[in-house]
């Protein structure tokens, strides 16, 4: 199993943005992502908006249970911003979870960042 082969890919799609507005691996506390995709989101024409979250994408010090870590990816405070983002847009037709496997997770730190997505979603939803 290549332990870099999915999250890889996601770095080369978000990084390569020319003004560095997607996502900034040198400051943990840089929003700009959140706000980015928001913009993406709101150029678009689409009735309604289907939101994957495979957590393959999340490093595995914060998703170990997945069925193929790696180091680099998501944070997991990213990965609930962009689940924030997904709430709030009232098109989000579907939010889903895959790649949760409790039977490789550590202290089921990749179940309660799957709960928190989920928790994040009602909330902003009823809320």
């Amino acid at each position: 199993m290549d332990n870099l082969k999915n999250t890889l890919k996601v770095t080369d799609y978000v990084i390569p943005a020319e003004d560095g507005v997607f996502y900034s691996r040198n400051d943990p506390n840089d929003i700009r992502f959140g706000v980015s995709l928001r913009s993406i989101i709101n150029g678009s024409d689409s009735d309604g908006i289907f939101f994957g979250f495979d957590l393959d994408v999340v490093r595995s010090v914060e998703a170990p249970g997945v069925s193929d870590p790696g180091p680099m990816g998501f944070s997991a405070r990213e990965v609930c911003e962009i689940a924030d983002v997904a709430a709030s847009d009232p098109r989000t037709r579907i939010i889903e979870i895959t790649e949760v496997c409790p039977e490789f997770d550590r202290d089921r730190l990749t179940s309660k960042l799957a709960a928190n997505i989920i928790v994040r979603a009602l909330a902003k939803e009823t809320g």
